[in-house]
């Protein structure tokens, strides 16, 4: 009689441990690198304005020293807010900005004037909207919207903790008026009041009319150490 003892298998080796997810580096540097050249523009954009809002002030010197100081000649002082205005610049840092008075609306109890302001790079975009005290000019509240790839970043409150104090376009003055000068940009051919301001290290030159809605801006060139570092071009205006 054969007996036949069954033989033990050696258990089956156990299965490889599933892929870690690779968490998505490359995106989260991309996302940084995006808001710091972001942000670096906003700065050079918004050194342009000079800001009426009480507490809100940008590092502007005075008007340049020596020499003879030419006749400073600001626009029109009277801002209207006309509902369906709207100006759009185009930058050599490859981002287009839009600026809208969209609307009337009461916030916090107060009568504001509704403005969205929207930077479209090729990445994302960025929407700030104020909601303005036309007579004092105050920021009454603001809500931010920010989409890069798949990121969003989205923030509101009153205008006491606005994300950055210089995110106000409502021009004081021009600075040093230089005369009158015919340019011509994407958005057509203005004779314009031209206007230069010293910054820390460098100036802006402004090209103002005062046809244009909301700014009145038609071209402006920031300078740093001789070096053109920013500049914006209108684009296209209604409204």
């Amino acid at each position: 009689m054969h007996v036949i003892r069954s033989m033990s298998q050696p258990p089956p080796p156990p299965p490889p441990p599933p892929p870690k997810k690779k968490k998505p580096i490359l995106l989260i540097l991309i996302v940084i690198v995006l808001l710091i050249l972001i942000i670096g523009g906003i700065a050079a954009f918004f050194f342009l304005f000079k800001g009426l809002i009480p507490g809100i002030q940008l590092p502007f010197t005075g008007g340049e020293t020596g020499g003879t100081e030419q006749q400073q000649q600001p626009p029109s002082t009277g801002i209207s807010w006309n509902v369906g205005e709207w100006v759009r610049y185009e930058t050599n840092q490859g981002y287009t900005l839009e600026i809208k008075i969209e609307d009337f609306e009461v916030k916090q109890g107060v009568n504001c004037v509704k403005i969205v302001q929207k930077m479209e790079m090729e990445n994302g975009e960025i929407t700030m909207t104020f909601w303005l005290d036309p007579t004092t000019r105050k920021v009454v509240w603001w809500h931010q919207l920010i989409k890069i790839g798949t990121q969003t970043i989205e923030k509101e409150g009153p205008g006491a903790e606005l994300p950055a104090k210089n995110n106000v376009w409502v021009f004081k003055d021009f600075g040093k008026y230089l005369g009158e000068e015919t340019i011509t940009v994407p958005a057509g051919t203005f004779k314009c009041k031209k206007y230069s301001r010293k910054t820390p290290g460098g100036e802006i030159v402004l090209w103002v009319n005062d046809q244009i809605p909301i700014t009145k801006l038609v071209k402006s060139v920031t300078k740093k150490g001789g070096q053109v570092v920013f500049e914006m071009e209108l684009v296209a205006y209604g409204g």
